[in-house]
């Protein structure tokens, strides 16, 4: 029980500290630490209907406006997205020197309503491509035929507006 005892004020001792003791800490980055909650937010919006039936459903990236161009010097940002639902990932083709951005690309999903579905917003580069956004928005129920156009505000809008369709598939 001693042990026990000390490793709580070990902890306790260790919570108490303040962020400046740690040398490896840098403050933390305002727009990550925005992302991040946006992120979890959606997260909880998104919570799976358990018992729904998975259904298929196109997703169509239709377009993007007001995508900031992330490019330092000469260039423009070469947006695309990466969709992804409960492990299935797809991304669009590269939009050049896009604002508007338009795609037109389609994926089939196996969808679960109330499922998170993800959309990235990329900028490619000649090194490392660059995450502009990221949104997530639970998968609708949609019945065959029936149609849906979601708009993704990235960063209240600042980081431009993405325009997907989503449309009800029957069963195989």
């Amino acid at each position: 029980m001693g042990h026990l005892f000390a490793a709580r004020a070990g902890l306790l001792l260790l919570a108490s500290l303040p962020v400046a003791a740690c040398r490896s800490e840098a403050a933390p980055d305002p727009e990550a630490v925005a992302r991040y909650a946006e992120r979890k937010a959606a997260e909880a919006r998104a919570t799976p209907d358990a018992s729904a039936e998975p259904v298929r459903v196109r997703v169509t990236a239709l377009d993007g406006v007001g995508i900031p161009d992330a490019d330092d010097g000469p260039g423009e940002t070469d947006a695309y997205l990466v969709i992804e639902h409960e492990g299935q990932r797809f991304e669009t083709a590269v939009a050049p020197a896009s604002d508007p951005a338009v795609w037109g690309d389609s994926v089939i999903f196996d969808a679960r309503p109330g499922a998170g579905l993800m959309v990235t917003l990329m900028d490619e580069d000649t090194g490392i491509d660059e995450r502009l956004g990221v949104m997530s928005e639970p998968m609708p129920r949609l019945g065959p035929g029936e149609k849906r156009e979601l708009s993704l505000s990235f960063r209240g809008g600042e980081g431009g507006v993405v325009r997907l369709q989503l449309e009800g598939l029957p069963a195989p």
